[in-house]
């Protein structure tokens, strides 16, 4: 069974020995892998002390540490805080004016932003081959990052 969309599946950590533990989202759920991009780059980001290793894998994060170094109570300060955001930019999903508050809203909080364009196709949400031409979609990208650029309050957005 599979979560509600919006819905997020409950982290845990195990303890994988006395120099490991494995950051899991749900038993059999799908993760988004932007979430365990995020989680991996917000732990090296935190260079936790003894933190050895980071692998990420598909639903989950492996944390191996010194276990004469690090504690794991470490590992919640970048956890709870994301560091990066993804902002749809209009093909798919959300407006102009959601575009504005998302950056702003990643501005107040100290995250960085990067683009998350799609096929233009808001009643599939982007997934589905809409046979769109090479130049149509190449036109579309570029309107869809210029219109999040120009809401950008630093007018700088990774791409």
């Amino acid at each position: 069974m599979s979560p509600r969309e919006g819905d997020s599946p409950a982290l845990t950590i195990t303890s994988i020995g006395d120099a490991a533990v494995i950051l899991r989202w749900g038993v059999r759920a799908r993760v988004d892998p932007l979430r365990i991009a995020t989680v991996d780059r917000s732990i090296r980001a935190a260079r936790l002390r003894g933190v050895v290793d980071i692998v990420p894998a598909p639903a989950s994060v492996l944390v191996r540490f010194d276990p004469g170094r690090a504690w794991i109570v470490d590992l919640e300060t970048p956890l709870r805080r994301p560091a990066f955001a993804s902002v749809a930019c209009g093909g798919h999903a959300r407006d102009r004016e959601t575009m504005a508050a998302t950056l702003h809203a990643a501005k107040r909080h100290g995250l960085r932003v990067g683009a998350h364009p799609s096929y233009p196709d808001r009643a599939h949400f982007g997934r589905v081959d809409t046979g769109i031409e090479p130049s149509e979609l190449t036109e579309s990208l570029r309107q869809q990052l210029s219109t999040l650029g120009a809401r950008s309050p630093s007018r700088r957005v990774c791409g």
